[in-house]
């Protein structure tokens, strides 16, 4: 029943034919010791006790053995062991059913969905070599109800391979699958320990398509040749290994809705995380490893699918060795089908096609990056970014300030600065080793700076605004800036002409932004913006008609700004490092931009540029993860309560955005969890 909760000091042994619940109830068995669960008749059971709907069981012991069915249809079922056993902490010999069911109501059939299955392992194993986990949609010929979802978590201990998992949902929403363990029994091969082949097989055969998001802390992975793991939303991680990529990875074609309500199939996401190497490449001819996020029609923002791949990136590993690799016999597929829409007469496009983004530490210096020249086809791709990670780990218990002029050692934003330019600067050099031969993948192909600042040991705050917007923060080929085309308080006639310096040269910009990860295992503190959309971003003076560079932000002196002005101490902030600052309220956005050929030519004819052949600046990509699991290979990895609590940090976990305005701290909580990424 609802609340029911049973509580033992010592082990405890319960037989039974069936667990089950009654609709909605909230219940739990807890054992201190260990915890036995059988049957004397197994299979045999009377199922309409089993017709309650939306349950919640939690099991817990040092150890758990189940060897009786449980079924709560729509439910939640929780298996929590807290014991180190070998080989299983957790034993699963039974069926686990939490799938969906049919259900009248009002006299018309109705289907509930899959619900959810869980189970962890605190410190020891998870053996399910002769269970089965449901958590099927239900449904017939008239519809079906969406499947749920499998967590299975051991993070110090070994899974073994599951017999049998069941997510069906012939017209709903497939399953979801994760697991994050140490390590992994692929079934007794031997020759391969890393194979996840065996593993991937069910999972597709099982329907656990909609997300899999699989962990192996310890050991490398390998997908072998012949093997396809499918799912829409796929991510893959080694801590500590490298991953192997020989088979198919399939995020392609994945089904949702226009917004009139027409079917589409629109491309997924491939993530793959390693400490170390990243090798996608098959060695069987005429079998190449794939990655496909292929589409048939743009999702419903104008996009393709997206395939990110991240080597070297465990602060625990050494990654100097760490290399990533698309190999001669591999194809890399993010194509969409359908054709990019024109949005006005110069064929210009709202509708982009996939995203490779492919990341690996620098070399020496900022002189290069650890990824070997590209040899795969590559099917189908907007953009190609190369991103090459600067780390710098505060290593600070409590809490590590950003800003500049805290030291040489320690002067993090400036030293990451310092770093993008130098890497920035060897771009050439870097596209050419990379994609060598003139290769058609050059026009396309970007290569940026990722400056990652961590606190492997506590939080992280800035206390100023970082400005990114300037010329400074940009890399690549050059762009001129353009005056802007909408302020009512410029001459309209230099509206997409260049910007000229003092000896009528265009001032310049690079067409390039970069890649901003910080990542705290406390929280992280905002008092200041961050912030590469507003500003001249181009190191120019200001302009004396009042701005006439830019796209206008809020001009003070407009009449709906009425009496508001830079110096109204109402709209000002006081900065921790003791500044005042207007903030982003009356900044310009920045300037539009155009090759400098195309800036050269209508300099010297007194033209403005064509507006086919204006371009926005590309701006920074952010990623900001409090309470991050600093030890994961994926960057988005946040750590469970538990291990926050245990660090000890008063407010561990927290993205805090806000400024001391008017000298009162303003700051709160804006994720308002315990843990976030953005």
């Amino acid at each position: 029943g609802d609340g029911a909760n049973l509580t033992v000091a010592g082990n405890l042994s319960l037989n039974t034919p069936l667990i089950t619940g009654i609709s909605s109830s909230v219940s739990s068995i807890t054992s201190l010791g260990n915890l036995s669960i059988s049957s004397t008749s197994p299979g045999v059971y009377n199922d309409s006790l089993a017709s309650g709907l939306g349950a919640k069981l939690t099991l817990r012991g040092a150890a758990i053995n189940d060897a009786s069915p449980i079924i709560l249809h729509s439910g939640s079922v929780k298996l929590e062991s807290t014991g180190a056993v070998t080989p299983g902490a957790i034993t699963v010999s039974a069926m686990i059913d939490a799938s969906g069911s049919e259900v009248i109501l009002a006299k018309t059939v109705q289907f509930s969905p899959g619900g959810s299955i869980t189970l962890k392992s605190a410190i020891g194993g998870i053996n399910l070599a002769a269970g089965t986990l449901d958590v099927s949609g239900a449904g017939d010929s008239s519809g079906w109800s969406d499947a749920g979802s499998i967590s299975i978590s051991a993070p110090a201990g070994t899974m073994s391979l599951p017999l049998s998992m069941k997510a069906v949902s012939t017209l709903g929403a497939s399953g979801s699958f994760f697991m994050d363990v140490a390590s992994f029994n692929n079934g007794g091969n031997a020759a391969n320990p890393s194979d996840i082949g065996s593993l991937e097989t069910v999972l597709t055969s099982d329907n656990l398509v909609n997300s899999q998001n699989l962990r192996i802390r310890s050991g490398d992975i390998l997908l072998p040749t012949a093997k396809t793991a499918r799912a829409y939303s796929y991510a893959l991680t080694a801590d500590t290994g490298s991953i192997d990529i020989q088979g198919m990875v399939d995020a392609s074609m994945v089904p949702i809705k226009d917004p009139a309500g027409n079917p589409i199939m629109k491309g997924g996401s491939i993530n793959l995380f390693a400490g170390k190497s990243v090798v996608v490449n098959s060695d069987t001819p005429g079998a190449p490893a794939r990655l496909s996020v292929a589409a048939r029609n743009y999702d419903n923002s104008g996009k393709g699918g997206s395939i990110d791949i991240e080597a070297g990136n465990n602060l625990g590993v050494n990654n100097s060795a760490a290399w990533l690799a698309l190999g001669a016999n591999s194809l890399i597929d993010l194509s969409v089908a359908a054709p990019a829409r024109s949005i006005d007469q110069f064929g210009s496009t709202d509708q982009f096609s996939g995203v490779l983004t492919l990341r690996a530490p620098q070399t020496s210096g900022g002189a290069d990056l650890q990824i070997n020249p590209i040899l795969a086809q590559v099917v189908g791709a907007s953009t190609i970014h190369l991103v090459g990670v600067y780390r710098q780990d505060a290593a600070t218990v409590g809490t590590a300030s950003i800003d500049p002029g805290t030291g040489a050692a320690k002067d993090y934003e400036n030293n990451a600065y310092l770093n993008a330019q130098a890497f920035g600067g060897n771009y050439v050099s870097i596209l050419n080793r990379i994609l060598p031969g003139g290769s058609s993948l050059l026009s396309i192909t970007q290569v940026n700076p990722g400056e990652e600042i961590i606190n492997s040991l506590g939080g992280l705050q800035l206390n100023h605004t970082w400005d990114l917007s300037s010329a400074d923060w940009r890399y690549g080929p050059v762009m001129a800036a353009l005056y802007g085309s909408v302020n009512p308080l410029m001459d309209p006639t230099l509206a997409g002409t260049p910007v000229l310096d003092g000896n009528g040269n265009p001032i310049t910009t690079g067409a390039w932004a970069g890649y901003l990860s910080l990542r705290a295992k406390g929280s992280i503190v905002l008092h200041g913006a961050i912030t590469d959309g507003f500003g001249d971003g181009v190191n120019a003076l200001a302009d004396a008609n009042n701005g006439n560079l830019y796209q206008p932000g809020i001009d003070p002196s407009s009449p709906s700004v009425g009496s508001m002005s830079h110096a109204d101490a109402s709209y000002g902030i006081l900065l921790n490092d003791g500044s005042t600052s207007d903030g982003l309220l009356f900044e310009p956005l920045l300037p539009l931009v155009a090759t400098q050929d195309a800036a050269n030519t209508a300099a010297q004819n007194g033209t403005s540029v064509a507006i086919s052949d204006r371009q926005s600046q590309l701006s920074w990509s952010y990623l900001l993860t409090a309470g991050a699991d600093i030890w994961s290979a994926n960057p988005n990895s946040i750590s469970t309560v538990s291990s926050l609590n245990s660090f000890g940090h008063p407010i561990s976990g927290n993205i805090e955005v806000g400024a001391r305005i008017q000298g009162q701290n303003k700051s709160s909580d804006g994720a308002n969890a315990l843990t976030a990424s953005l």
